[in-house]
This record gives C-alpha cells, sequence and structure tokens, in this order.
C-alpha cells in the first residue's frame, strides 16, 4: 500500500471500539486522535441484537471523528480468518507465486473461490530458505461485516487479521525484525477468542484459540446465578470487590482453560522452531486487569509475562498522555492497522475484496469525471455559439447526425432490454419445472427439524386432554402451522442467484423464554447442521449470527374446551360470518353452510323439493302436489299450477344455522389454560445449479449489460 499521510486505524471489538489516527512526521510517526468506545452492552449477551449495537457505537464514532484526507484500515478478529505458515524451498522469484498457490490449496480448507486470501513472503539475506505466511477469510464473513460499515459510511481501504496488526505494531515499535532481537511472544486476550503472535527476527507465527474474556463472565453469571451485564461488570471490579475471593473462585476453571491453550500454543510452535524458544511474553487486552491472572500464567508456564504498559516510538504529549497511556493495552492492534495504512506494516496484506477496492479508486476518481463532464458539456455548448450571441436556426450537419444515431441507440437498447426481461421470464419458468423435488425437499426438513424435539410416544397417541400420559410443562411437541416460500431469481453477475425465502410457524406449549431455548437446542440446531448436504437440491444460508426466530405468546390457549370457538391449531378462533336473509341468499343463487340460507331444486315436472337444509318453504305448509289436487291438464289447471309455483319459490323460508343447529363438536384444545408460544423461524435457501442447464439468460445482441440488472418475478408456494 502507498504510504498515506494520514490514518485511521480502527478495531471494532465485542467490548468496544478502539481506534488511533496516526500521521506521517517526516520519518517519525506521531498520535494525531485517538478514541476508546465501550458498546452500551457486550456483544456477546446473549440474545443481544449485534447489528443494531454496532449501529450505535460505530454512529457515535462516526459523529465525534472525521475520517476525510486518512487512510481506513479495519481489522477481522483472528478466530473469523485463518493464518498458515509453510516453508518453501530455494525458488527462483517468478516461481513464488505458483509455489504460494499450490501451498494455498493445501492449506486452507475451503474452495480458493469461497475465501479472500493474501500472502506474505518472509525472507532474509542470511539464508536461502523461504517462508510464506498464508491468510484467508470465508467471503461470506467478510461481505456481511463491509454491508453494515458501508451502511454507516464507513469505507476502509484495506482490512486485516488482529493479530497480523498486532506483529505490525510491535515490530515497528520494538523494532523486532532486527537480529540480535530476543524472540517474544504477545498474548492478546479479546473477548470471544485469543491470539499467540510469536515474532522471531521479523518472522510471525500465530495461533488463535477460542478462550476470551467471555468465558470468564459466564463462569461468574453461570456461579453467581446473575444476568450477563452484572456479571462482566463484577469481573471489571473483581480486583476491589468485597467477594473477590469467590469471584477469583469461579473463574479459576477458565484460569486452566486458559493456561492449557498457552501450554498447547506454545508447545506447538517448540515442536516447529526447537532452536529458538520463547524468552519473553507480552500481555495484551483489558482480561489482563484480571488480579492474579498474569501470575497464575508465569508461575504455571516458568516464563516472566509483563503488561504492555506503553509504547517506545508511539507516544501523547500533553494532557492526552496518561489516558493513552492507560488505554496502550487495548490499542495494540489499532495502532498496527493505522501503520499499515501509513505503509509501515511489515506484513501488508489485504483481504478486502477487490469490489470494495475497486470502489474505493473510483471514489476517489469521482471529482475528475465530473470536472470532465462539465468541460465536455461546457465544450458542446461552444458548437452553438457565434460571435455577437445568435444561435443558428440550422444546426450544424454533425449535430444532426450525432442526435440521430444517439436516438438510433436507445431504440435499441429499449428493444434489447425488453427482450432480456423476456428471456429472464422464461428461463425463470424453465428453473421452476427442473426444481421440482426443492419444495419436497423442504417438506422434509421442516418435518426432521422438528423430530429433533423428542416428542414422547405417549403423546403421539389419542389421550383425554384432561389426565395428560405427561405433564403439559415437560412436552417435547412441536406442531407445525404453516410452512410457507417465496421463489426469487436474480440474474446477477458473474452468474444468477435462486434462493427461496422459508417461513416455519410452529406452537410449543411453553412460555416465551422456554421455547427460545427449547427451539434453539433443536430446530435451528438442525438446520445450522445440515446446512449443506451433497444431496441436498440447495444449500441453507446460515447467517454469521445464525438463524433467527421470532416468540410471541398464543392468544385463545384459554378457551374451554368444546366450546363453539374452537381454538384448532395455535388456539386461533374461526371468525364469526355476518349474518345474511334468506332473500339475500336465495337472490345470489349460492348455497353456504353457515348462516340463514334458502334456496330450492327443481326435479322436474313442476315440482319443488327442499334441499337439505335449505327447503323452498320450510316455515309454512307445503303445497300439495298436484296429484292431490285432483287437478289433471286443461288450461285452468295448467294456469293454477303456474300460480303455486311461484307462490312456493317466492315464499320467504324459516332461517336455518346449521353451526347452532347441527354443530360439529371442536377437537378439544389440550393448551387450554396453559402457556403456549407461537414461533416464526425465516431462513433462506440457495438452490444449486442445474445440472445439463446454464443458468445465463439467454438475451439479445446488445443486451448483455440490460439482463445483469434487477430481479425477476417472485414465486411464492405453500
Amino acid at each position: 500500500m502507498a504510504k498515506a499521510k494520514a490514518a485511521w486505524g480502527i478495531e471494532i471489538g465485542s467490548a468496544a471500539i478502539k481506534a488511533i489516527r496516526l500521521e506521517r512526521d517526516g520519518s517519525d510517526v506521531r498520535v494525531a486522535d485517538f478514541v476508546v468506545i465501550p458498546h452500551p452492552k457486550v456483544l456477546t449477551t446473549p440474545d443481544l441484537n449485534i447489528e443494531e449495537m454496532l449501529r450505535i457505537s460505530l454512529g457515535a464514532f462516526m459523529t465525534q471523528k472525521t475520517l476525510e484526507g486518512a487512510t481506513v484500515v479495519l481489522s477481522v478478529p483472528g478466530n473469523e480468518g485463518l493464518a498458515r505458515f509453510a516453508k518453501l524451498p530455494p525458488i527462483p522469484k517468478k516461481a513464488v507465486p505458483q509455489t504460494v498457490m499450490f501451498e494455498a490449496r493445501q492449506q486452507i480448507p475451503f474452495p480458493l473461490e469461497e475465501v479472500e486470501w493474501d500472502y506474505h513472503l518472509f525472507a532474509s539475506d542470511e539464508s536461502p530458505e523461504l517462508e510464506v505466511g498464508i491468510f484467508a477469510i470465508l467471503k461470506e464473513k467478510i461481505a456481511q461485516r463491509l454491508s453494515l460499515y458501508k451502511e454507516l459510511g464507513l469505507r476502509p481501504s484495506a482490512m486485516t487479521l488482529g493479530p497480523i496488526a498486532v506483529y505490525n505494531a510491535m515490530v515497528f515499535d520494538r523494532d523486532l525484525d532486527q537480529g540480535g532481537k530476543p524472540v517474544m511472544a504477545f498474548l492478546d486476550i479479546g473477548t470471544r477468542s485469543s491470539d499467540l503472535v510469536v515474532i522471531e527476527e521479523g518472522r510471525a507465527w500465530i495461533r488463535t484459540f477460542p478462550i476470551g474474556g467471555h468465558h470468564f463472565t459466564e463462569a461468574i453469571a453461570s456461579a453467581f446465578s446473575v444476568p450477563y451485564g452484572k456479571a462482566d461488570r463484577l469481573k471489571a471490579e473483581a480486583a476491589t470487590h468485597k467477594y473477590a475471593k469467590q469471584l477469583m473462585h469461579a473463574m479459576r476453571p477458565v484460569f486452566d482453560d486458559l493456561l492449557q491453550e498457552v501450554q498447547r500454543s506454545i508447545g506447538h510452535y517448540g515442536s516447529l522452531h526447537p532452536d529458538k524458544p520463547i524468552e519473553r511474553i507480552v500481555g495484551l487486552g483489558s482480561t489482563f486487569r484480571i488480579p492474579g491472572l498474569r501470575k497464575f500464567l508465569s508461575d504455571q508456564l516458568g516464563t516472566d509475562i509483563r503488561r504492555l504498559e506503553e509504547f517506545e516510538k508511539i507516544k501523547v504529549e500533553g494532557s492526552a498522555a496518561s489516558d493513552f497511556t492507560a488505554a496502550a493495552m487495548n490499542l495494540t492492534t489499532a495502532v498496527g492497522l493505522a501503520l499499515q495504512g501509513l505503509g509501515y506494516g511489515e506484513i501488508g496484506i489485504n483481504l478486502s475484496p477487490v469490489g470494495n477496492l475497486r470502489e474505493q479508486v473510483w471514489a476517489k476518481k469521482s471529482k475528475w469525471f465530473i470536472a470532465a463532464a462539465a468541460l465536455m458539456t461546457a465544450g458542446a455548448a461552444l458548437l452553438f455559439w457565434r460571435p455577437g450571441g445568435a444561435v443558428a436556426a440550422d444546426p450544424p450537419a454533425i449535430v444532426r447526425i450525432v442526435k440521430q444515431e444517439g436516438e438510433s441507440a436507445k431504440k435499441k437498447f429499449e428493444e434489447a432490454k425488453a427482450a432480456a426481461d423476456l428471456g429472464a421470464r422464461a428461463n425463470n419458468m424453465i428453473f421452476l419445472l427442473d426444481d421440482r423435488e426443492v419444495w419436497p425437499w423442504i417438506t422434509a426438513d421442516a418435518h426432521a427439524a422438528i423430530a429433533t424435539a423428542g416428542t414422547q410416544p405417549e403423546l403421539l397417541a389419542d389421550f383425554d386432554p384432561a389426565k395428560p400420559p405427561v405433564e403439559v410443562e415437560k412436552w417435547n411437541t412441536v406442531e407445525l402451522e404453516n410452512l410457507s416460500g417465496v421463489y426469487k431469481f436474480v440474474n446477477a453477475q458473474p452468474k444468477p442467484k435462486r434462493t427461496i425465502e422459508v417461513t416455519m410457524r410452529c406452537v410449543v406449549p411453553r412460555d416465551e423464554r422456554g421455547s427460545k431455548a427449547f427451539v434453539t437446542r433443536t430446530i435451528l440446531d438442525w438446520l445450522a447442521k445440515n446446512a449443506d448436504r451433497k444431496e441436498a437440491p440447495y444449500v441453507i444460508v446460515v447467517p454469521q449470527t445464525g438463524i433467527s426466530a421470532t416468540f410471541a405468546p398464543v392468544t385463545g390457549t384459554s378457551a374451554a374446551p368444546g366450546t363453539a370457538a374452537s381454538t384448532g391449531a395455535g388456539g386461533a378462533a374461526d371468525e364469526p360470518q355476518p349474518e345474511q336473509t334468506a332473500t339475500e341468499v336465495q337472490g345470489a343463487g349460492t348455497m353456504k353452510r353457515a348462516g340463514n340460507a334458502s334456496g330450492s331444486i327443481n326435479v322436474g315436472k313442476g315440482g319443488m323439493l327442499g334441499g337439505a337444509g335449505f327447503s323452498g318453504n320450510t316455515g309454512g305448509d307445503a303445497a300439495p302436489p298436484p296429484e292431490a289436487t285432483g287437478e289433471q291438464g286443461g288450461a285452468g289447471g295448467a294456469a293454477k299450477k303456474k300460480a303455486e309455483r311461484k307462490a312456493i319459490t317466492s315464499a320467504a323460508a324459516e332461517p336455518v344455522n346449521i353451526d347452532q343447529d347441527a354443530a360439529i363438536p371442536p377437537r378439544p384444545n389440550p393448551l387450554a389454560g396453559k402457556p403456549a408460544t407461537q414461533v416464526t423461524i425465516k431462513f433462506t435457501i440457495e438452490l444449486r445449479d442445474p445440472v445439463g442447464r446454464d443458468l445465463a439468460v439467454p438475451v439479445a445482441p446488445g443486451a448483455e449489460g440490460a439482463a445483469a440488472e434487477g430481479e425477476n418475478p417472485e414465486g411464492e408456494a405453500k
């Protein structure tokens, strides 16, 4: 990265946003600004909306500080990325990229098309041996972060792993790339995970393990049965709290787990570098403020561990010096990021997608495009200018030709776009036929996920709701009320994308809190573990925060069993139908089961037969048939029959309400009077490419650009 005059290094951690602005001052670097903004709640708090919390904290940062005129470099936590190191044989420089590509395919446990990756080559004049560091992160994870940052107006020029930033900061501040320096390890204990960064004569070795400050907080919350937020405050006050001894006892198991992981990391490094043991360890991060932690690790490891109290080269003068020194232990990553932005980073990898970098370049050049457009406009205006200020009545021939060509091009574009839209719709319909097996798979997956609830066999047979075989509070049942999906086809580049947004609505016989835990460990866990199966025609998209669900108490479960307003599945009663008069129903020529209805069925020969429940004259005496009156033909008899028929068909019938007179008993509601929760689970599945069919939409010549934009009509299946 080219050297900039100023750079912001921003670490967006789980506990706070830590940022520092460094500026070049000749060959030196000075601190222009710094800030630490704690989140209102730690991002590891259960049931927390992480994105909303980040919006609040980042919004506060963007309001307080300006990024104008500075390069912005952001970090990605080490546990979200991958760092691998490999030794290369002595090879020509031109063969390095090809060899590194081969190593990347061996070291990265994902297809290279699914990750953003970069590498750094470690070499020295004293040794012909080369060592390469390969760093990667899934494209999905980096895209999620960039989407949120872009929404808040934060556009980083580069993104790198947190432990790489720690390496850059310490190499610059302590000159650890020089010969004769001791082998040093920096233990950075974060909120979710910890990084061990070993620096040996400018070379790096990194290992990340999943133990951090969050686990100390959880231990306190579990031991004292307090909310997560209060447990986090108790951890911060452990040194001075009146129950300090009890707090330390609660955290002791996490002490042991952390020690084992550090020992394992040091042992792994020692097996790779037996002739260069670690001589010093420096602690980073707020977790090292827990009383006794540093001494415990020092005694058990047999190595002196010091906390980073201040930087040697990067200092702040004046009144802010004390604040900077106090925050130094938490600003190491941010300092390394800003140094990379200034061009002083020893490892300058960039895991930001190429598309994001292209946007940065175009954004910087936009002002030049605006200036060029203004000059073109002014130049075009000169064509119509004549000395004296008069505009020619007849424009020059060249103007007419350009105008005609423009109109012709516009017409061709509209025709091509129409053809592309038509092709996209047709292709979409073909895909709907190809994917006929998808919905049975979705249905089977929904039932497989529900089956993990482990419904008791006694509840699958008929039983008396008043005396259930298993207590209602212990029912492991899930009632699927609705399963629906919305199909989407997006003809995006480089290839189209087909998804279905699936919605499951269920009822769980638990209160809202119990339902969350129950659904998370059953249905949501099954969906996450079975997201990608080779035999399935789709992949379930699992966001970084996991598939979410909404919970709402079920209304109506208190209705007594056997009432007319049956709750049915989920306890929702049928809506009452408005009453209709017999005349209205008869005039409409319809027959309805509910409400007052009247009608008649003509059986031929002038006779009238009342339908079941729909008699034409149920309120009075029915007219006798012609045979009973003794009238046989003749003009007079025919006239009399006609008059009687008219009287019968026009008579008002007595109202009949089947729901009241012949009501069907409702299914007994076993949840009557019991807590129940309606759970709505929404997730997205991405369909796999159909075998033997090109997903690209056929377009007319010249319509390539038109077919690549927009989204085709959606289809819904239930």
